[in-house]
C-alpha cells in the first residue's frame, strides 16, 4: 500500500469535504435570507417589503377592511331602499286619499251648487209671495185699561198685598 497515495487521497477528500461544508454554510445563509424574506412577504405590516410592494398580510387586512366598508354600505343601501319603499307606499296611500278627498270635494261642490240654485229659487218664490201679500198682517197698538194694568202689576209682584186687596175690593 502506498501511504503517500492514501494521504493524498485523504487530503483531496478533506478538501472536497471542506469545500462542500463551505458551500453548505453559504447555502444555509442563502436559505436563511430567503426564509426571512418569505416571512417578510407574508407578514410585514410597516410599509412596503421591497420599496414598491406590500406583504400578503397587508393586502389581506386591506381587503378585510374594504369588505367591512362594503358590508356597511350594503346594509345602509338596504335600509335606504326599505325606507324608500315605505315612503313610496305612503305616497301612494296619500295620493289615493287625496283622490278620494278630491272626489268628495267635487261631490260637495256639486251639492252646494244644487243647494245654491234651490236657495235662489226659494228666495225668488218667497219674494213673489211677499209681493202678492203686501198687507196680510196689520198691527194696531192697544193700551190696557187701569184695571188690566193693576192686574199685570199684581201678577209680576210690583204692588204690595194691601194695594192688591184694595184693587179687588171694588169688584167684590
Amino acid at each position: 500500500m502506498d501511504v503517500s497515495a492514501d494521504v493524498a487521497l485523504m487530503k483531496g477528500l478533506v478538501a472536497t469535504a471542506t469545500e462542500r461544508a463551505e458551500n453548505a454554510s453559504i447555502s444555509a445563509g442563502v436559505a436563511q435570507t430567503a426564509r426571512d424574506l418569505a416571512q417578510k412577504w407574508a407578514n410585514y405590516m410597516d410599509g412596503t417589503v421591497d420599496e414598491t410592494e406590500y406583504s400578503a398580510k397587508w393586502y389581506a387586512t386591506k381587503a378585510a377592511d374594504s369588505e367591512t366598508v362594503a358590508s356597511t354600505a350594503s346594509a345602509s343601501a338596504t335600509a335606504a331602499a326599505d325606507s324608500a319603499s315605505a315612503s313610496a307606499t305612503g305616497a301612494r296611500q296619500s295620493m289615493q286619499t287625496a283622490q278620494q278627498a278630491a272626489a268628495g270635494a267635487s261631490a260637495s261642490a256639486q251639492a252646494a251648487e244644487g243647494s245654491a240654485v234651490r236657495a235662489e229659487d226659494a228666495a225668488k218664490r218667497a219674494e213673489d209671495a211677499a209681493s202678492r201679500n203686501v198687507n196680510v198682517l196689520t198691527y194696531d197698538a192697544q193700551t190696557p185699561t187701569p184695571e188690566q194694568q193693576a192686574r199685570a202689576r199684581a201678577n209680576i209682584g210690583i204692588l204690595s198685598d194691601a194695594e192688591i186687596d184694595g184693587l179687588f175690593a171694588d169688584q167684590g
